[in-house]
């Protein structure tokens, strides 16, 4: 770890929360809070899925701090900025108890680096979801840091979801979408997937490339799937194309996709690749999940 890395570190476990205890991790689904559309609709994402796990939601603002000079507000002091953080968490509360009536809400304000403060606040989450347009639209966010830095270094899956305006009203029966790889991160998100979609109590679909089919013509781990989860309609689809166009062009009929690490170099062990794969969660329609081999979920398939 560099002397900047432990700096960040040590400010971001040292941050007060906006409730009545500090604390530097939270169970449960954890949202990040901006003044954007896409976080707003990801407010109301996240409160949804924390009803469904039966758990309580914390919503997380971001301050830029002394380890992040580039975020600083200029010429405002810090009670400006934690004041306006205040707001921002309020109106995000709102809207999570407008959807979710009876929903245990924390609040909490953290410093530093936005994507080190939400990996280190959602290191015992069930989720952490983030809106995938950031204020600044979204290109600043699918080539910046927090992006990057939340999918790659998260110890759960990070799900993106897009603005009410880019998407059509859910009706809550949309199938799950996933797309299938041959290595750790592809059994992850299966197993994620499979889950999301029993709680739904919606339809699994998996595509997958003729590399990822067996003799049977379906992949081994998607057999074991079948066994151990007879309850759950699963649909496999064979796709020539490469699979980030094939995701990109199906989401319109999903509730949620879910996909491995986004990688801009495909090969044979991760085809969910390219500059398609890069840019799923700003051109999706519908929520993204990412979720990378050392998340906390079950690979037993």
């Amino acid at each position: 770890m560099t002397q900047h890395d432990a700096q960040t570190a040590a400010e971001v476990l040292g941050t007060a929360t906006e409730t009545a205890t500090e604390t530097a991790t939270a169970t449960g689904v954890v949202v990040g809070v901006d003044d954007s559309a896409s976080a707003r609709a990801a407010v109301a994402w996240a409160a949804a899925a924390a009803v469904r796990r039966d758990v309580a939601l914390h919503l997380v603002e971001v301050l830029p701090g002394p380890a992040d000079p580039a975020d600083a507000v200029g010429g405002a002091g810090p009670a400006a900025p934690r004041g306006r953080a205040r707001a921002l968490l309020s109106r995000a509360r709102d809207i999570a108890l407008a959807t979710s009536p009876g929903l245990t809400v924390t609040m909490h304000t953290r410093s530093g680096r936005v994507g080190t403060a939400l990996v280190e606040h959602a290191a015992d989450a069930a989720l952490l979801v983030l809106g995938s347009n950031g204020p600044g639209g979204p290109i600043p966010l699918s080539l910046g840091s927090v992006l990057a830095e939340t999918t790659r270094h998260c110890s759960c899956p990070v799900v993106l979801v897009p603005p009410a305006t880019r998407r059509r009203a859910p009706s809550g029966e949309e199938p799950v979408l996933v797309a299938l790889e041959d290595s750790p991160d592809g059994e992850k998100a299966l197993a994620f997937a499979a889950d999301v979609a029993a709680r739904r109590g919606a339809a699994l679909t998996v595509l997958g490339g003729p590399a990822e089919a067996g003799t049977a013509g379906e992949p081994a781990a998607l057999g074991r799937l079948r066994e151990r989860r007879p309850d759950l309609t699963i649909r496999y689809r064979t796709i020539s194309a490469p699979l980030a166009d094939a995701l990109l062009a199906a989401d319109t009929d999903a509730g949620l996709l879910v996909t491995p690490p986004l990688r801009r170099r495909a090969s044979r062990e991760h085809p969910v690749a390219g500059w398609t794969a890069h840019f799923l969660p700003v051109l999706s329609t519908c929520p993204v999940a990412v979720v990378s081999a050392h998340s906390r979920w079950s690979t037993a398939l």
